[in-house]
């Protein structure tokens, strides 16, 4: 499963690096701007790079990514994803690296405590063909993470966005 996850946020980067000309202030290319955000710990949570979202025909495999100030990391991955609606995400398919005070802290969805869901609410076509083919997803999602090294240690994740712009 982590495998996975890694593979899809590899794959997140990639298109999201064919899809996005950081150069072109007027961005009048026609391409998406992906944002994500959310609130953790109720404390607003804004990507400033590597943002992505795509769900591949091939596989049908949603995958979500983000960074934040090069240190803090958040990602998931949910397959059989084909049709808008709200989906349980499976046990060690969400990942969220925080630091915190030069300390990383991962937190995953592999406690038993832990759950998490995204509703998928729209697709727009990526244009591209081969196993590149898919779509840019905007989804909203929630979760409770648990750390990886602390079990009693956790994070609330409220008001997930990721929109295409």
């Amino acid at each position: 499963m982590k495998k996975l996850l890694a593979m899809s946020i590899l794959l997140s980067g990639f298109l999201l690096s064919c899809g996005n000309d950081d150069d072109d202030d007027n961005n009048n290319d026609g391409q998406l701007e992906t944002t994500l955000e959310m609130r953790v710990n109720g404390v607003l949570w804004v990507a400033d790079q590597n943002q992505a979202g795509i769900i591949t025909t091939s596989s049908s495999l949603l995958s979500m990514s983000g960074e934040r100030n090069d240190v803090d990391n958040f990602g998931f991955s949910r397959s059989n994803v084909s049709a808008l609606g709200t989906y349980d995400l499976p046990p060690g398919t969400m990942t969220m690296i925080l630091d915190e005070a030069g300390v990383s802290k991962i937190y995953s969805l592999s406690n038993p405590n832990s759950h998490a869901t995204v509703t998928l609410t729209n697709k727009i076509d990526n244009q591209l063909t081969g196993a590149l083919a898919g779509f840019y997803a905007e989804a909203d999602f929630e979760g409770v993470l648990y750390n990886l090294t602390n079990a009693s240690d956790s994070i609330v994740i409220t008001e997930g966005k990721l929109r295409q712009n």
